[in-house]
């Protein structure tokens, strides 16, 4: 599979870089709705108003969970001629 294959995957990414470059990035605490646990989520930030009230509001997208272990024990980045870098526990996997 490739980053295009995954649904959501490129359109979440645009709205990260977009967020960055105009500053609307927030890291929250969410709820897990699998576990009911707290975990780290990057959040767009849209601003808005409050139709009733013309009051301004947000609305916080999630886009992005956070790791809560090392990365590098969960996850093999690629390298650059192929294969994946192994984790700090495996060796060399091509």
């Amino acid at each position: 599979m490739t980053l295009k294959d995954y649904p959501g995957v490129m359109e979440n990414f645009e709205i990260i870089k977009d967020a960055a470059i105009n500053d609307r990035l927030a890291l929250m605490d969410c709820q897990d709705v699998r576990t009911n646990e707290m975990v780290p989520v990057v959040c767009a930030v849209n601003p808005g108003f409050d139709e009733e009230t013309g009051e301004p509001e947000f609305v916080f997208l999630p886009v992005a969970m956070m790791f809560m272990d090392d990365p590098y024990k969960l996850v093999r980045p690629p390298m650059p001629g192929g294969g994946y870098h192994p984790t700090p526990d495996e060796e060399l996997v091509v």
